[in-house]
């Protein structure tokens, strides 16, 4: 392959200092193996480097970053490697065009979680492994975005409702009880009722007024295991693996998304015909 083409790269000179991280198929920058390089020629869609050093063992494809022009910030693309060759001075060079995995990657400013509803769970868009290479590399910073409930045996995302503190059952009927003042008695409203009126049915007391003589309190009571209390319970419940659990014993579920720290190097930014 030729070492030089006429394709004119007016912002990026011939010579430019590249950074060059080789990356595996599944996205994972390989950080520690890091290079420089120079930009031989660049078009729309491919880029020569002539690389300081030779790697090891050939990668199919790369991330490099080269100097954006006269702010001098660094940018950012994902390459597929389409030759590696030595020169007839015994350089070596790679061709590469801007396509594949690690370009998909670094096009997107956020990589955001999103709801998967075929795992009931939140996932990353790239695998949590393969983020943390890009984050070693300072191209991508983590940003909390949010805390969820998630369930205590799986992480996946569960509903809630109120329920038996005993045996999660959600199916339980209110109970509206009286607490009659001057004797304590509390008993059900049926307890209470008798020949067409309200009568105490410890101290007999006949009529009594709401709230001078007596109060409305409200029970639970659970169908399936005869649980009753005054307050039910917070019940969840995973939609991936069907736990029943307590609702405070909810795991916490940490969302975090990824913001690219450096600019998406454009290569149509750069070029001009020649």
């Amino acid at each position: 392959m030729s070492a030089d083409t006429n394709t004119a790269v007016p912002a990026l000179s011939r010579g430019a200092v590249a950074d060059i991280w080789p990356a595996q198929a599944d996205g994972q920058l390989r950080v520690n193996r890091r290079t420089e390089g120079r930009l031989c020629s660049m078009s729309a869609t491919e880029i020569d480097l002539a690389l300081h050093t030779p790697p090891s063992r050939a990668f199919p494809s790369a991330l490099i970053g080269l100097p954006g022009g006269a702010d001098g910030r660094s940018r950012c693309a994902g390459i597929e490697i389409t030759d590696h060759y030595t020169t007839d001075d015994g350089r070596a060079r790679i061709t590469g065009r801007f396509a594949g995995r690690i370009h998909d990657v670094v096009s997107s400013q956020w990589l955001l979680p999103d709801f998967d509803p075929t795992t009931m769970a939140y996932r990353l868009p790239v695998d949590p492994a393969v983020m943390r290479t890009w984050q070693a590399a300072k191209i991508y910073e983590p940003v909390l975005l949010d805390r969820v409930a998630g369930c205590p045996r799986c992480g996946c995302v569960p509903t809630f409702r109120s329920g038996c503190g005993r045996c999660r059952s959600g199916r339980t009927d209110p109970i509206k009880l009286i607490h009659h003042y001057a004797c304590a008695h509390v008993g059900s409203v049926k307890e209470y009722e008798a020949e067409g009126s309200l009568i105490c049915p410890k101290c007999r007391t006949r009529d009594p007024m709401v709230g001078t003589d007596y109060e409305y309190l409200t029970t639970h009571r659970c169908r399936d295991c005869g649980w009753e209390e005054s307050q039910l319970a917070s019940v969840g419940h995973c939609l991936a693996c069907d736990e029943r659990f307590a609702g405070n014993a909810a795991q916490q579920i940490v969302l975090v998304g990824y913001r690219r720290c450096v600019d998406r190097l454009d290569p149509l930014a750069h070029v001009t015909e020649s």
